[in-house]
């Protein structure tokens, strides 16, 4: 359901081109973005390191003196697993961002190929969707669950 590059190019230079004003949001999205994905890379990193040197990510070892215990590492392993998968699910979601901007699409809505309004990207700019387009997914996810 994904727009072709064709269909998006189409879209803007017929109806949408972008003015220097747009241009300069999509390259200060563009630095926000890369300054993400740097510092998020970071923060893997760290963690990584930390769960080697503690024991408390995902390689600690697993000898454990009582259940108190047990359940304090468990606890820290479990954590540290969720924190590093939001860090990897956002990790994705900013480096696809930053390749749309690489092949001209960033702003577009992967649903229905509108553009994604200025003040929506300026608040999320990994943003892939429109509103109306987000919204849908959400009800839909809601009445599946």
């Amino acid at each position: 359901m994904y727009p072709t590059a064709r269909h998006v190019h189409n879209r803007l230079s017929n109806n949408l081109a972008r003015s220097d004003v747009e241009e300069a949001e999509m390259q200060d999205a563009q630095k926000y973005l890369e300054r993400q994905r740097d510092d998020i890379v970071a923060r893997l990193r760290d963690f990584q390191a930390g769960a080697r040197d503690t024991g408390t990510g995902l390689e600690g070892d697993d000898a454990v003196r009582d259940l108190g215990d047990h359940v304090e590492h468990h606890t820290r392993r479990e954590m540290g697993f969720l924190t590093r998968q939001r860090l990897l699910a956002r990790l994705q979601r900013v480096q696809a961002a930053l390749e749309r901007i690489a092949r001209g699409v960033y702003g577009v809505c992967i649903e229905c190929g509108e553009l994604i309004a200025p003040k929506r990207l300026r608040a999320i700019p990994e943003a892939e969707t429109c509103v109306p387009c987000q919204e849908r997914m959400e009800r839909r996810s809601h009445a599946a669950a």
